[in-house]
């Protein structure tokens, strides 16, 4: 049977992916490459200390492939609005979203700085995608932000992003359930997803609400049981719930999210949770 040898410079490597960097060793000595340019060269611990002080994308922003690296000042301004954001009480899932967002502009637009960026070359690139109404409402805040912020830092002396025209978000079209629907999944789910279902039909969550429903968000008082329910942007209500769905959240779990992911001490994700129910 072969043995394989690990690399023992893969956790280094690990941390650097998630930082948008990649690593090349050559003996005792490491090189870091943001891009095509050398940023760093030591030793393994001298390499250790430098990525500490690199923001990691990882749960909150997002793995970058190293092929996809943007050029270094464009990256130092993109990370520098990130904490900004973050800073702000954004959550993290709109912090990776914006982050995208100007991330994509950057990279396509293949220039080297915000500051040589156009308001021409914002129109290029946005006219031609097929996106939905929504989502170009949204890229063009995330620009309007960004560059705001760089303003701000005096990297850009205009926002080439507030020439682009304002978006009207789509009109949402409910599509609810029918009650054969209901009742085949009601009769047929498995325990963990049936308690998904219940918290969406019977309670109003939103998908991303049902990720994040904790053992400690079911409170009672003399007027019955209530479950604190946290929303987009990190706002919570309450919202009051059946005896019968109470009851159902304290057989499905004693302590902790009710969803637990595969880290200890987190939830699922919205988007598992939505392929769990559905």
């Amino acid at each position: 049977m072969s043995t394989t040898t690990r690399d023992p410079a893969h956790p280094l490597r690990k941390r650097a992916y998630r930082r948008g960097l990649v690593i090349a060793k050559d003996g005792d000595t490491f090189r870091i490459l943001e891009g095509q340019d050398v940023v760093f060269t030591g030793s393994e611990p001298d390499v250790e200390q430098y990525l500490q002080t690199r923001p990691a994308r990882g749960g909150n922003v997002g793995r970058i492939h190293p092929l996809y690296t943007l050029p270094q000042e464009w990256q130092r301004a993109v990370d520098g609005w990130v904490e900004w954001l973050r800073i702000g009480g954004q959550s993290p899932n709109t912090v990776r979203l914006r982050y995208d967002h100007v991330r994509m502009i950057a990279r396509r637009s293949t220039t080297q700085r915000p500051q040589d960026i156009t308001l021409g070359d914002l129109v290029r690139l946005s006219s031609g995608q097929t996106w939905s109404r929504e989502h170009r409402k949204g890229v063009r805040g995330s620009l309007v932000s960004f560059f705001d912020w760089c303003i701000s830092n005096a990297i850009v002396d205009t926002n080439p992003a507030t020439g682009l025209p304002s978006v009207r978000g789509d009109t949402p079209r409910p599509r609810p359930a029918t009650d054969d629907v209901w009742r085949d999944l009601i009769d047929n789910a498995p325990p963990r997803e049936l308690l998904m279902i219940r918290l969406a039909g019977e309670a109003g969550l939103r998908r991303g609400e049902v990720a994040l429903c904790h053992r400690n968000d079911l409170i009672e008082d003399p007027r019955g049981a209530s479950l604190i329910v946290h929303g987009k942007g990190r706002k919570q209500r309450v919202v009051p719930i059946t005896d019968s769905l109470a009851e159902a959240i304290r057989a499905y779990c004693q302590h902790g999210f009710l969803f637990p992911g595969k880290l200890t001490g987190t939830s699922v994700c919205n988007t598992s949770a939505l392929r769990s129910a559905g």
